[in-house]
């Protein structure tokens, strides 16, 4: 989950400081370099912000996907099977290059 230190932590879309009496929502890293979210992913937003941007559905229905498929992943495989499952999981949400 993207940390948020208050008055520091940046809103990527409005490029002000989060403090504890705004509103706001943060994601994990779930998106690979090169994707073109990338940039918002292991970031947090003011929430009004975030829901005022042309493109938070598109975000949110990659990251809902995501915690879909993570909760998929195979939690009592050996090791060596849940890297393997791990490699092309993701796939089908065109997380950009590997």
């Amino acid at each position: 989950m993207a940390i948020i230190i208050e008055g520091r932590t940046i809103c990527p879309l409005c490029g002000q400081a989060l403090f504890k009496d705004q509103g706001w929502i943060a994601f994990t890293a779930f998106l690979r370099a090169g994707h073109k979210y990338f940039d918002y992913s292991d970031a947090a937003f003011h929430s009004e912000c975030f829901m005022t941007w042309k493109d938070h559905a598109e975000f949110q229905a990659l990251y809902d996907r995501f915690r879909e498929i993570w909760k998929e992943r195979p939690s009592n495989a050996p090791r060596q099977e849940a890297m393997e499952w791990g490699k092309h999981a993701f796939d089908e949400l065109d997380l950009g290059p590997k």
